[in-house]
């Protein structure tokens, strides 16, 4: 009835909306998907459909691209409360928790380098 959902965004904004075709702001351009960081990051639109990080402060905006990465990676394997009896245990003398989960953050952080 509605037809295919898809991406649009304004071009050099993080604007962007999920509609069918025929109700497409005008102004915006088709993207070939939705924005990364469910949009948190500094991407913006590109009028070629892409998502781009922004040329001006351009390793800035990068880098904190990259920490939110890390950050949501961090949570996916150790929720807060994890991290918190980790830091809990260590500070009581166990530090079994703490250095496992710093292997892990780790293994994250020299997976997502920033510049």
């Amino acid at each position: 009835m509605f037809g295919e959902m898809k991406i649009f965004a304004k071009p050099n904004t993080k604007e962007w909306i999920k509609c069918p075709v025929h109700l497409a702001p005008e102004g915006f351009v088709e993207m070939n998907e939705e924005p990364p960081l469910n949009g948190e990051g500094t991407h913006i639109a590109d009028a070629s459909g892409e998502w781009v990080v922004p040329g001006d402060n351009y390793t800035e905006n990068y880098n904190e691209n990259v920490r939110l990465i890390r950050k949501k990676k961090y949570f996916q394997i150790a929720p807060l409360e994890e991290q918190l009896e980790a830091l809990m245990e260590f500070y009581q003398g166990n530090d079994t928790k703490i250095k496992a989960l710093s292997a892990k953050f780790l293994e994250i952080k020299e997976e997502n380098p920033k510049l």
